[in-house]
């Protein structure tokens, strides 16, 4: 059997959707069988990964937007929108992959509006997708901030980084809605099947511009930003005299968003990379891939794991964050304590009235 999906999960002929096994009559009409293992470990992942991705996505933006030093730098705009969306792909790991395992819908407009936004998961898928778009916009800046520091400072203004910013999210959706509504059918009998309506040929299309749209276009605009950075920065480096010290600090702090916007590619392209040559060798007909088999359900839990590791990243290498955290933790720390003697004065003042 050749698999004619190729999102994240989706019903397939005679085949299984994540754990639940749907088949496909003659007439069109699905039923669900029932699941495909007793203990779904997919699923137990999609909890674990959302939560932590919940909580540490506020976390670092509560970092972020709370530290004035981060919150006022251009590159931090695209970190927070990165927290953001990781955060919405955490809620939607939540919220919308365990809940869809029924794929009946009623032949109405709101049946329709479940299927199309809710079922399909093209929300979520999208979401996923803006997050790459969005690592690429930062990238971009910073290689025009370093190779072309005037033109930097004339055309990228707090106002273009927020359309590029908007551009994102509308580009991931957008890019996911074209690769999923095409295949996506509602059978007769009122089941919502992605993949459904996929033939062999336009699978194959699909597949090749979802790999090339969404991983290796992108990680290539990526590579070839870094190699010029890299090469800006150590001729600018070897040659010079040792700088001032605002300049020094500077450049170290330039350095360390780079180094951790690296890391940040780098967890982005690992997780995402299983995932994405089996789901192109799928298409491609190379490889009859099994949807339902352990082999596709872990490199979804890899690409998924992506929602929660960046606030670590930011922990464990972003300096300015590591000083917000402090910062805050600091300010917690003084309160607490003004808070308990202003407390002690108020008991020690009060006259007691017998």
């Amino acid at each position: 059997m050749i698999c004619l999906c190729f999102n994240c999960s989706c019903a397939l002929q005679n085949g299984t959707s994540d754990n639940t096994i749907v088949n496909i009559g003659e007439s069109g009409n699905a039923s669900v069988v029932g699941s495909a293992s007793s203990v779904d470990y997919l699923l137990i992942s999609y909890f674990v990964f959302g939560l932590v991705g919940v909580v540490g996505n506020c976390f670092a933006c509560s970092i972020i937007v709370g530290h004035r030093p981060l919150r006022t730098r251009l590159a931090n705009y695209y970190v927070i929108n990165q927290c953001a969306l990781d955060l919405m792909v955490s809620l939607l790991l939540l919220t919308n992959m365990p809940t869809v395992t029924n794929y009946k819908i009623s032949l109405d407009a709101g049946g329709m509006i479940n299927c199309y936004l809710w079922k399909s998961r093209v929300l979520l898928l999208g979401f996923m997708t803006s997050s790459l778009f969005n690592v690429v916009a930062l990238t971009i800046e910073r290689y025009f901030e370093v190779i072309y520091p005037i033109k930097h400072k004339l055309y990228f203004s707090r106002s273009i980084v927020i359309v590029s910013i908007s551009a994102s999210w509308v580009m991931g959706v957008i890019f996911k809605m074209c690769h999923i509504y095409p295949g996506l059918l509602v059978s007769p009998g009122g089941f919502c099947l992605a993949g459904g309506k996929n033939i062999p040929f336009r699978a194959s299309i699909t597949s090749v511009s979802n790999f090339l749209g969404e991983y290796f276009i992108d990680l290539c605009i990526i590579a070839f930003c870094y190699i010029q950075m890299g090469r800006k920065l150590r001729i600018s480096v070897g040659p010079r005299a040792p700088s001032t010290g605002v300049e020094s600090s500077s450049s170290r702090a330039r350095k360390n968003i780079l180094k951790t916007l690296l890391t940040v590619v780098v967890g982005l392209a690992l997780t995402g990379f299983f995932k994405q040559v089996l789901a192109l060798i799928n298409g491609l007909g190379i490889y009859a891939l099994d949807l339902g088999g352990p082999m596709y359900k872990v490199s979804l839990s890899l690409q998924y794991s992506n929602c929660c590791i960046n606030p670590f990243i930011y922990m464990f290498q972003y300096k300015e964050f590591q000083r917000g955290v402090m910062v805050l933790f600091r300010l917690r720390q003084t309160k607490r304590r003004v808070d308990a003697t202003s407390t002690r004065v108020f008991t020690q003042e009060t006259p007691l009235h017998i």
